[in-house]
C-alpha cells in the first residue's frame, strides 16, 4: 500500500487597489491603525524621507556638518557643554580632560610642545 502525504501551501495576497479615504490625516494628529493615507500625504512622507536622508548623506543634519577625515565642525554660534548660553566658542562648565597640547593663539599653554606658559599668564605683557 502506497502512503499518500497531503501538504498544504497557503499564501497571503495583498490587494492594491485606490478608493476614497474614509478618514483623511491632518499632520497635527497622528497615524493611528487602520487610519487610510491619501496618495498625496504619502508622496509628501518620500519627499521629507529623502530630503532627510540627502541631508545625512552630505553630512549636513542640524547645525553639525561633516568635514574631511570624519571630523565634524559646527558652522556659526557658540558651543556650550553644561551651559545652555554659552558666552564663547567653547564654553564649559565642568572639569576638562585632554590629552596632549593646549594651545591659545597658536603658543602653547601646556603640553610636550616647545614654548610652555603658565595658565595664569595668558594674555598678560
Amino acid at each position: 500500500m502506497k502512503k499518500i502525504i497531503a501538504k498544504s501551501l497557503y499564501v497571503s495576497a495583498v490587494f492594491l487597489f485606490t478608493c476614497q479615504a474614509q478618514a483623511a490625516i491632518t499632520w497635527g494628529e497622528p497615524i493611528a491603525i487602520g487610519t487610510a493615507i491619501r496618495a498625496t500625504q504619502i508622496n509628501e512622507i518620500r519627499t521629507a524621507i529623502e530630503t532627510i536622508q540627502n541631508s545625512i548623506d552630505a553630512g549636513t543634519v542640524g547645525a553639525w556638518s561633516n568635514g574631511a577625515g570624519g571630523d565634524i565642525y559646527y558652522n556659526s554660534g557658540d558651543v556650550g557643554i553644561g551651559v545652555t548660553n554659552p558666552i564663547q566658542k567653547l564654553d564649559v562648565v565642568g572639569n576638562i580632560n585632554a590629552s596632549g597640547d593646549l594651545m591659545a593663539n597658536g603658543t602653547y599653554i601646556y603640553g610636550d610642545g616647545k614654548t610652555l606658559f603658565s595658565i595664569m599668564m595668558v594674555g598678560c605683557v
